[in-house]
């Protein structure tokens, strides 16, 4: 048995991912263990994940046969974050010498590239591109060329004569309101309620603009960034939210049209390659995936499930897989990587809430009847899925015939979202209600935006972006999810309906619902009505 663990070393996100003789057996983030969302700074997290692992997989990292690693960034972070983070930078470093095992060091985006590659499976010709707001190794992007399972890098987009795209949406948070690392896709979410604004519109493509031959915008672009934001905060463009939704619009209207000249601009360069992978932050919006996956000249798009920071410990184990010769190229089945807790488990943590069994077994025929009714229903079954989406292990489901669900879910969690919530819908009913021609594999794991098809807008109002009638589907197969397949099905055998609503299964501002006692915790306090865990229906008393 050979054993890999990867570990990131950046400055957020942190995360975990062991593969055992090529398989991968665990993945699970720092802020889903910790339960501070978006982990920044070693001060802040960096153990949780790697003690999650050696937990619920028994396997040390002294038993590892290869560490691999992302990033330098721990060791830029010693003496420059305080006290804190240094006494955690020597904690890491020691761990790693008393496992006294050979250790691999890959690139940050390096790592991006391998999540979004490795896990497409795809063997044809494949064009890999990730984009972020930076990292240690003085990157924005990468270009990579890949084929039967290997990658080359073609192309740096460095620091020195480039911009990042990535860091318009990073800097503009505060100004909304919202923390960057974490509200950048409330943006996102609010932008097809503003409005063409020219001024506003120059502005954001002058900082964004693509210029040709792989070049972005105007290079450290951070300090003008900063004066753009104050300058529309003082002329009144963020008092209320009718004015942001004006930035937000042309932002993404910006950032999306330079995306796409850009990616057109590597088709062009390289005709013959008809797949692109993509990874990195940039593309957790999925509004800009849906242009470049409609308008680029690409037959299929794969985005990394994990596409943010905490996908590069994910990477980084894959090249330390294909190291020891053990990798299999194929498309990945699902992204249930994360912790799992047996029903014995979540039997005894019941008796800690005030909760009772409504069913002993997963009752479909009531599961669908309670949605019927408009009640709301959690999951907690299996592993905890790895990235940000929620797809289905942690997720609450809702009809979605009622466009008030959207305010009425948020009002139950705490939440103030601008987002609107994603579908879910029978894989072979997809295509009657929303516009794929293409890329069916990335939306099994909801990262790219399609438009409704006209006659079921009003049926399905609760997951649909009410200004340009788009939506984020997860296409449900009954062999990769035969618990989320089965509501669906009776759901629909019922009312025809063969779409539910899906958010993920966590309160304001924390990370996804991890172990039996905070899923219990949500229906105690009123959160969800009903909660299937464990193989069991559980309601508060």
């Amino acid at each position: 048995m050979s054993v890999v663990y990867g570990i990131f070393f950046g400055d957020h996100n942190y995360s975990t991912t062991v593969i055992v003789d090529g398989k991968i057996v665990f993945a699970v983030e720092d802020e889903k263990i910790t339960r501070v969302k978006s982990t920044y700074a070693l001060h802040e997290g960096g153990l949780a994940s790697l003690e999650a692992a050696e937990k619920h997989t028994g396997i040390k990292l002294s038993d590892a046969d290869l560490i691999a690693i992302s990033d330098l960034a721990i060791i830029r972070d010693r003496g420059v974050r305080g006290k804190e983070s240094e006494i955690n930078v020597n904690k890491y470093l020691d761990i790693l010498r008393k496992a006294n095992k050979p250790i691999k060091i890959y690139s940050h985006h390096q790592c991006h590239a391998a999540s979004a590659y490795y896990l497409s499976g795809f063997k044809d010709k494949t064009l890999v591109v990730t984009s972020d707001g930076g990292c240690f190794e003085e990157e924005y992007g990468t270009i990579w060329l890949a084929e039967n399972g290997k990658m080359s890098k073609f192309k740096s987009i460095d620091k020195i004569s480039n911009a990042s795209l990535a860091n318009l949406f990073n800097n503009a948070c505060p100004y909304f309101g919202f923390k960057g690392l974490k509200d950048e896709g409330k943006i996102m979410g609010m932008a097809p309620d503003g409005e063409y604004n020219d001024m506003i519109y120059n502005v954001f493509n002058t900082l964004s603009e693509y210029f040709g031959d792989f070049n972005f915008a105007i290079p450290e672009n951070t300090i003008l960034m900063q004066y753009v934001y104050d300058q529309l905060y003082r002329e009144g463009w963020f008092q209320d939210q009718a004015h942001k939704e004006v930035v937000a619009y042309n932002l993404q209207k910006a950032f999306t049209n330079n995306m796409v000249k850009y990616f057109k601009d590597i088709k062009k360069h390289f005709p013959d390659y008809n797949k692109v992978c993509i990874a990195g932050g940039v593309f957790a919006n999925v509004k800009t995936n849906q242009h470049l996956n409609e308008e680029c000249g690409f037959e299929e798009i794969f985005v990394a499930p994990p596409m943010g920071d905490e996908g590069c410990a994910f990477g980084a184990a894959i090249l330390g897989a294909l190291e020891l010769g053990e990798w299999e190229h194929k498309p990945t089945h699902d992204v249930f990587f994360g912790p799992e807790y047996s029903e014995k488990e979540c039997d005894i943590e019941s008796k800690n809430w005030k909760v009772e069994i409504v069913k002993d077994f997963i009752d479909y025929d009531l599961l669908s009847d309670l949605i019927i009714d408009k009640k709301v229903i959690a999951i907690h079954y299996g592993k905890l899925e790895f990235g940000p989406r929620a797809l289905g292990n942690r997720s609450v489901v809702m009809e979605t015939t009622d466009e008030n669900n959207h305010s009425y879910l948020n009002k139950r969690f705490g939440r103030s979202e601008t987002m609107p919530f994603a579908p879910i819908v029978l894989k072979n009913k997809a295509k009657e209600i929303f516009d794929i021609k293409n890329s069916e594999f990335a939306a099994e794991f909801m990262t790219v935006c399609y438009n409704t098809k006209e006659e079921w807008i009003n049926k399905i109002p609760a997951v649909i972006q009410k200004s340009d009638k788009t939506a984020r589907p997860q296409l449900v197969a009954e062999d990769k999810h035969p618990v989320f397949y089965n509501i669906l099905k009776e759901y629909y055998s019922k009312t025809g309906i063969p779409v539910l609503l899906n958010t993920s299964f966590n309160g304001h501002g924390e990370p996804i619902v991890n172990t039996p006692a905070e899923a219990f915790a949500h229906l105690e306090k009123g959160s969800i009505d009903y909660l299937l865990i464990g193989n069991k229906i559980y309601k508060k008393k």
